[in-house]
């Protein structure tokens, strides 16, 4: 049974730093989510506010997680990405935002890329899980994509209905494989959701 835990609370958060931190900034503004570091500059009319980075971090103890258990990080308002890392390490890119024009309360998109050892998608981990371990687990693709001259191809699992206008996804639920080519061990992994209520 799935198990939901709430970490909105005692993040900590920083317009200021220049990269990631390698330890925890516990000098960081301290934080609650959902938070906006737009919440003053961006309502006093002067089209002044802040465009840059924000860094937010939070301490997760591994005796917090259940043991044996895969653990999953849902981000429900990245905008528009959030690049995640885990002890210092570049894990994967998160977003979430609107992306249909004219009906921007309604659409949202999931997209989640993972290209780190150090975590796996689905259950299958980059560097280290095989093609065949992709076909036991999910069978074989609806689409496989090759780029030959970057050494890669790609296994589709899911679908995609396009409106007819560019890059305007309407309905997406799609599970990527990349894998290399020369060895057909996993390259990266991708999850892409998105949806618009009718």
């Amino acid at each position: 049974m799935r198990k939901v835990i709430n970490i909105d609370k005692d993040w900590k958060f920083s317009k200021e730093a220049s990269s990631v931190p390698s330890t925890f900034p516990s000098d960081w503004e301290s934080i609650d989510l959902p938070y906006t570091f737009n919440g003053d500059d961006g309502q006093d009319g002067g089209n002044d506010y802040y465009r840059g980075k924000g860094y937010f971090a939070k301490s997760l103890a591994k005796s917090d997680m259940p043991d044996g258990e895969e653990v999953y990080l849902q981000f429900d308002g990245v905008n528009s990405t959030g690049t995640v890392y885990f002890n210092g390490k570049e894990m994967f890119v998160a977003g979430i935002g609107d992306f249909i024009e004219g009906k921007e309360e309604d659409g949202f998109i999931y997209d989640i890329a993972l290209e780190s050892d150090d975590c796996s998608i689905g259950g299958i981990t980059p560097n280290v899980s095989t093609k065949a371990d992709v076909l036991k687990k999910y069978g074989e693709p609806s689409k496989i994509n090759n780029f030959k001259d970057r050494g890669l191809y790609r296994y589709i699992y899911g679908t995609q209905d396009s409106n007819q206008k560019l890059f305007f996804i309407e309905h997406s639920q799609m599970f990527t494989v990349v894998f290399y080519a020369e060895n057909d061990v996993v390259q990266g992994v991708r999850v892409v959701y998105n949806t618009l209520d009718e």
